[in-house]
């Protein structure tokens, strides 16, 4: 397996749907790790799940009064039906039906205020970028302090 790979998707002319590719703009300065900033996860990505030894999905998320959430992935090995849109879970089901590997996989949730049409973060989720960036520095460099 190889290095660590942070995929970021969302829609960036969607308001706070688009923190996720902000945060992998972020990901790309700080890290060498594999980064891939997309409007949705599809099938194509499987090959390069295969590949990594450890991934990383950042999203925006839609819950009132949560703050940035880092969780563990555990899979449930159904593969999902096709599509061109998938989920993380089924996206991580999907590599390893088709190349016998699966990373060890998190996500990294921000929560989401306004999905409403137009550039720019709401105010919520600025608030929460320091903590999203936070809890992206530390996956990215675990067992180093974070000092943002």
């Amino acid at each position: 397996m190889g290095q660590a790979l942070v995929i970021g998707f969302g829609n960036s002319l969607r308001g706070d749907d688009g923190v996720g590719l902000h945060l992998a703009a972020i990901a790309t300065e700080i890290s060498s790790s594999r980064v891939r900033a997309v409007a949705q996860l599809t099938p194509e990505l499987a090959p390069e799940l295969a590949a990594a030894a450890r991934v990383l999905f950042i999203d925006a998320w839609q819950q009132a009064g949560a703050t940035p959430q880092l969780q563990r992935l555990e899979p449930d090995g159904q593969v999902p039906a096709f599509s061109h849109q998938l989920s993380p879970l089924q996206l991580l089901a999907l590599s390893s039906a088709l190349y016998g590997a699966q990373p060890i996989a998190h996500q990294l949730l921000v929560p989401a205020s306004s999905m409403e049409l137009g550039e720019g973060f709401s105010a919520a989720l600025l608030a929460q970028l320091p903590e999203a960036e936070r809890l992206l520095r530390q996956w990215l460099h675990p067992g180093q302090p974070c000092t943002n």
